[in-house]
């Protein structure tokens, strides 16, 4: 893909902060083989979170405490 159409696509001053296209495109790269592992991580806390609280209420989620209104 010719550098104008990058730029287009990401901005310049997101390519600003890379030495190089290349630079960018390895971030995706290492963004890539981390996001799968952060997804099972987050499911993975999730239902550890869901079997706890189940425990004692199975539908906690829908009773949880109302923010103040500072939060909102």
């Amino acid at each position: 893909m010719d550098s104008e159409k990058y730029i287009d696509l990401y901005s310049q001053a997101r390519l600003n902060g890379y030495s190089s296209i290349d630079e960018h495109e390895q971030n995706f790269q290492m963004l890539d083989k981390i996001a799968s592992k952060l997804g099972r991580i987050e499911i993975i806390i999730r239902n550890r979170i869901d079997r706890k609280m189940s425990q004692s209420n199975k539908d906690w989620l829908f009773h949880l405490p109302e923010y103040p209104s500072r939060y909102k």
